[in-house]
């Protein structure tokens, strides 16, 4: 059964608005996690699981119109209205990753990128520091300590949950907590990162895959009720 550790994709919808014909203008942020885009996929939802690489699949976007704020759209019944996204696909996907991978300045330095492959997260030598750490046990929380004048303002007898504390735990927490693992300093970034770097530049995040724009036309009965939601 797939869990949250297969996930390899993160899909985002942003309504922008919707002009007097009752066309929804929606972008799509469709973003790879920390893996390299020009190699097939690693997944378990794929044909020998394996998919095509991000740099050449061309994702098909349905868009479910629910006019019933009470229902959750795809996992429920609900009033609910699918349709297809038309989208306009970038062909200088694969061109950019490359470009950023192999490009060299007149030294032979890596131009605009130093990409460590083994930094991918579905590589099998990812180095440890280059790993999201582990979760917390969900009995792990934060502790808030409550002061003498918080207590002093109402009939305060004793706090109502376990985090909240009146004595000496808080500052013993804070004094015994040990220094974060210090990382080595490197050039080396990875495929991750360059994503955050091209999705700090629409129109690159456009050219590369990882943003589309759509709009999707709103039946009249859709505006009338002033309560919805879209799903992806």
């Amino acid at each position: 059964m797939a869990n949250a550790k297969d996930t390899r994709f993160t899909l985002m919808a942003f309504p922008q608005e919707i002009d007097p014909e009752g066309k929804l203008l929606v972008h799509f942020l469709f973003i790879p996690r920390n893996i390299n885009p020009l190699k097939p996929i690693s997944t378990v939802f794929g044909n020998g699981n394996q998919a095509l690489p991000f740099a050449v699949a061309r994702p098909v976007f349905q868009v479910k119109i629910v006019n019933n704020p009470d229902e959750f759209p795809g996992k429920l019944p609900a009033e609910e209205r699918t349709v297809t996204a038309s989208v306009v696909y970038s062909n200088q996907i694969a061109r950019i990753y490359e470009t950023l991978r192999d490009a060299k300045n007149s030294e032979g330095k890596p131009k605009y990128f130093d990409i460590e492959e083994s930094y991918s997260a579905d590589h099998a030598a990812q180095p440890q520091e280059q790993r999201a750490a582990e979760p917390q046990d969900k009995a792990t929380a934060l502790k808030k300590y409550l002061p003498v004048s918080y207590r002093r303002a109402f009939n305060f007898t004793s706090p109502r949950i376990r985090n909240g504390v009146t004595d000496d735990s808080y500052h013993c927490a804070m004094r015994d907590q040990q220094p974060p693992v210090p990382v080595p300093k490197s050039d080396k970034i990875s495929w991750g990162k360059v994503y955050a770097h091209l999705l700090r530049q629409p129109l690159m995040a456009q050219k590369s895959g990882l943003l589309y724009k759509a709009t999707v036309q709103l039946e009249p009965e859709d505006l009338k009720r002033g309560a919805g939601c879209i799903s992806i």
